[in-house]
């Protein structure tokens, strides 16, 4: 699943960065899925492509949270590539763009949902990361 692949390789490049891993959280997901349902609906990727910012998004949930950042990706050739080898390429166009990357590397963050999805009429495949910390006790 590129979802799991792609966790385990940003928590990789974490660790390697000298930060803690993120877990992952369901309520971040249904973030996540909810945003990447109109990208692929709409063929619109942005990151308020629903009119709603992403903390309005994982607000909407019901998480409390202190901080959100999100990644957003578009990448073809999903059929010729693993899930392993997709989720690196995304995480490398990631770390090659210097907002993205920050996001990747927020000290703070301690959770993360993901989704990705591909549009079958167009064979473009999105991917959408949201990266919190959390104000909850736990």
């Amino acid at each position: 699943m590129v979802e799991r692949e792609l966790i385990l390789a940003t928590n990789s490049y974490r660790q390697r960065n000298g930060l803690g891993s993120l877990a992952w959280s369901n309520r971040l997901n249904t973030a996540c899925e909810s945003l990447l349902r109109v990208i692929l609906a709409t063929d619109n990727m942005g990151h308020e492509a629903d009119g709603r910012t992403p903390a309005d998004r994982v607000s909407a949930t019901g998480y409390s949270w202190t901080l959100v950042a999100e990644n957003l990706a578009m990448r073809t050739g999903r059929e010729f590539m693993s899930d392993t080898d997709f989720a690196h390429a995304i995480l490398q166009q990631w770390i090659d763009s210097p907002g993205h990357n920050q996001n990747l590397l927020v000290p703070s963050a301690t959770e993360c949902g993901v989704a990705v999805g591909t549009n079958q009429a167009n064979g473009k495949t999105f991917a959408v990361m949201i990266y919190t910390a959390t104000s909850e006790a736990r």
